[in-house]
């Protein structure tokens, strides 16, 4: 399995529901964007002399920052060997929009939520949890921030501003891979796109997110 189908020499890579960086539970239950997969797909329609451009058929909430990185820098890559379209089917939200940013074009549907660009961490207080059933657990690490965000009691201001720290870290790699994409600036990405939100197809468009509205033919 090469991983895509070819059409009319179009090499036509489906990228669907959560993006995992391996196979996974969640991937072998649910289906899944697998990175792992992916890549081999994209250096497959790169070597198919049959394939003369790729189209990415994105439908998918993101996924791991794990990997997304990689594979969104491979598309970008890819881009400078054969043209690449993204087309963002329903949704090319999160870590798949990093992924789709990274082709020439960025095609859209009139309903298709676009963007979401943003970092996501939730902590669990099981705490409560831990009271109730009488369980006792007790951590010991050696390294003073080793146990930073553990479930065993509530988030502290200290672990908080840790976390935030890291996920701003990711948070501005995700606005400059943006940036370089879309070829416009770090602020512009900022300012204009990357405020979390969703934005639905033309909506995409004038954010600069995507190029145009069209349907999967178009793209």
């Amino acid at each position: 399995d090469a991983g895509y189908q070819l059409r009319d020499g179009v090499a036509v890579i489906p990228i669907t529901g959560t993006i995992t960086k391996g196979r996974s539970l969640w991937s072998f239950l649910y289906g899944g964007g697998n990175l792992q997969r992916l890549t081999l797909a994209v250096n497959n329609a790169l070597a198919d002399p049959k394939a003369s451009a790729i189209l990415l058929d994105i439908d998918s909430p993101g996924g791991t920052v794990s990997g997304t990185e990689a594979f969104g820098d491979l598309v970008y890559s890819a881009r400078q060997i054969k043209p690449v379209v993204a087309f963002g089917n329903g949704m090319v939200a999160s870590a798949a929009y990093w992924i789709g940013s990274g082709a020439n074009t960025v095609i859209v549907e009139r309903t298709a939520d676009v963007g979401s660009i943003g970092v996501l961490y939730v902590h669990w207080d099981t705490s409560k949890e831990d009271e109730m059933f009488g369980w006792k657990r007790t951590l010991i690490t050696a390294g003073e921030f080793k146990g930073v965000g553990n479930d065993m009691a509530p988030l502290s201001q200290r672990d908080r501003d840790i976390i935030q720290a890291e996920l701003d870290t990711i948070y501005t790699i995700f606005i400059e891979t943006v940036a370089r994409n879309r070829n416009v600036s770090a602020e512009t990405v900022r300012s204009d796109m990357a405020d979390g939100r969703i934005f639905i197809g033309q909506q995409a468009v004038d954010a600069g997110l995507a190029d145009r509205v069209g349907a999967f033919q178009d793209a």
